[in-house]
C-alpha cells in the first residue's frame, strides 16, 4: 500500500514538472515573439509614414485645413515657448547629436556587420523612423500644403525659367544696392536714410523692369 502512494505521488510530481517544464517553454516562446514583434514595429511604421505623406501629397488642402492653420499652430506656439530665447539654434544640436550618434553606431558595427547585419539594419531603421515622424511632425508637412499663388489665386503666368532669370537679376542688383551703400562687397548694410531712400528708387526699378 505504501510502495502505491509511493508510486503515485512520484507520477504526480514527474506529471507537475512537465507541466512547469511546458509552461516555461511556452513563457520563453512567447517572450522571445513578442520581442521580435516589437523590434519590427518602427521599421513597419516607416514604411507607412512614407505611403501617409505620399496620400497627403495629393490633398494639399486637406494639409493646408489641418495641419497648417490647425495642428502646427499650437506646435509653433509650443516650440517658441519652449526654445524661443535660446541664443542658438537647437535643431542644430539635434542634428549634430544624431550625426555623432548615427557614425558612433557605424563605428562599433564595423566589425559585427557581417555577422548581426539584420539587426544593424533593423536599428538603423528604427532611428529613422522616428527622426522621420518627428520632423515632418514638428514642421516638415508644410511642404505638402497648398502653393501660396493657388491659396492667394493669382495667376500663375511665369515659368521656372521666368522666376530663375528673375531671381538672378534680383540678385545681382541687391548687390549692386549694396556695394552703393557701403562701398564693400563684405560689410553688412546700416539700413540709414539713404538707404531708405535708395531701397524706395529701386523697388520703383524692380516694379518698372518685371
Amino acid at each position: 500500500m505504501k510502495y502505491l502512494n509511493f508510486q503515485k505521488g512520484l507520477t504526480q510530481k514527474t506529471n507537475l514538472q512537465k507541466k512547469n517544464a511546458n509552461y516555461s517553454i511556452y513563457c520563453y516562446f512567447y517572450t522571445k515573439s513578442t520581442t521580435v514583434k516589437r523590434k519590427y514595429i518602427l521599421p513597419i511604421f516607416l514604411f507607412i509614414q512614407i505611403l501617409i505623406l505620399q496620400i497627403m501629397s495629393v490633398f494639399p488642402e486637406f494639409v493646408e485645413r489641418f495641419y497648417s492653420n490647425g495642428l502646427y499652430v499650437f506646435i509653433s506656439k509650443i516650440l517658441r515657448l519652449t526654445l524661443g530665447k535660446i541664443p542658438f539654434s537647437v535643431g542644430d544640436i539635434l542634428y549634430g547629436i544624431l550625426i555623432f550618434y548615427v557614425l558612433k553606431s557605424i563605428w562599433k558595427a564595423r566589425k559585427t556587420w557581417r555577422t548581426q547585419w539584420k539587426n544593424t539594419i533593423i536599428k538603423t531603421l528604427n532611428i529613422l523612423s522616428v527622426v522621420y515622424f518627428l520632423f515632418h511632425f514638428l514642421w516638415a508637412m508644410n511642404y505638402y500644403r497648398q502653393p501660396l499663388f493657388e491659396k492667394m489665386k493669382i495667376e500663375r503666368d511665369y515659368s521656372d525659367a521666368d522666376l530663375l532669370t528673375f531671381t538672378k537679376k534680383l540678385i545681382a542688383k541687391t548687390n549692386e544696392i549694396q556695394t552703393q551703400i557701403t562701398k564693400n562687397d563684405s560689410v553688412k548694410v546700416v539700413f540709414s536714410v539713404f538707404a531708405r531712400t535708395s531701397f524706395c528708387d529701386e523697388s520703383k526699378w524692380i516694379q518698372n523692369t518685371f
